[in-house]
Formats: structure tokens, sequence, C-alpha cells
């Protein structure tokens, strides 16, 4: 139950489909700079849930 939450923020923010909708629009290191940060994020999100849960 703990990485449910987790597991849904990386689905919809990591989709492949969203990289290439962005791919048109941004260069690759403007995708790639926040995409290393959300992920930094959730993967910290998950270590803080399954230790406080």
């Amino acid at each position: 139950m703990d990485t449910l939450p987790v597991l849904m923020m990386s689905v919809v923010v990591l989709s492949l489909p969203e990289m290439i909708n962005q791919r048109k629009a941004l260069k690759a290191k403007l995708i790639a700079i926040p995409l290393s940060i959300v992920a930094t994020g959730i993967i910290l999100v998950g270590y803080i849930f399954n230790m406080t849960l």
C-alpha cells in the first residue's frame, strides 16, 4: 500500500507518450532536467513513505 501513490505518480509523469509530446516543443536537455528532478523526488517520496508508514 505504501508504494501505490509513488507508482501512480511515476506512471503519469514519466510516461513515454508525454516525453514524445514534449520533444516536439522542447530540446532534449530541457526535458531531461525536470525529468531527473521528478524521478529523484518520486524515489525519495517512496523511501519516506516506506520509512514512516
